[in-house]
């Protein structure tokens, strides 16, 4: 658990020295769910001191019976702005994620 805090702070601290965002992967502890359940904060794995360091954090989540390629974006936590979900598209074949609906009027780049 230090060590994990200790990265995260490490992180923090090139993002902020940087000005740049940096994005962590982190995997979830969600033993006895079986992932039926939709992720929360308290699923990060280890992860008191990512949770408290994070300025965003974001799940990517597929519910079982959702459309291959469905998933739905959540915002757990954000400190500049709203929390929600909304549905996105991946796409395995290039690792790219996309809205679902891109929306009218808005230039739509695949990103």
């Amino acid at each position: 658990e230090r060590e994990v805090a200790m990265v995260g702070a490490k992180l923090k601290d090139m993002a902020k020295k940087l000005d740049v965002p940096v994005i962590a992967v982190c995997s979830l502890n969600r033993q006895g769910e079986g992932g039926q359940r939709r992720p929360q904060l308290n699923d990060l794995r280890e992860s008191g001191a990512l949770e408290y360091d994070a300025d965003v954090v974001m799940f990517l989540h597929r519910e079982r019976d959702q459309q291959m390629g469905v998933l739905d974006m959540i915002v757990a936590k954000n400190r500049q702005g709203a929390l929600g979900e909304e549905a996105i598209r991946f796409e395995a074949s290039n690792g790219r994620f996309s809205d679902l609906t891109p929306t009218i009027g808005r230039p739509h780049n695949g990103t």
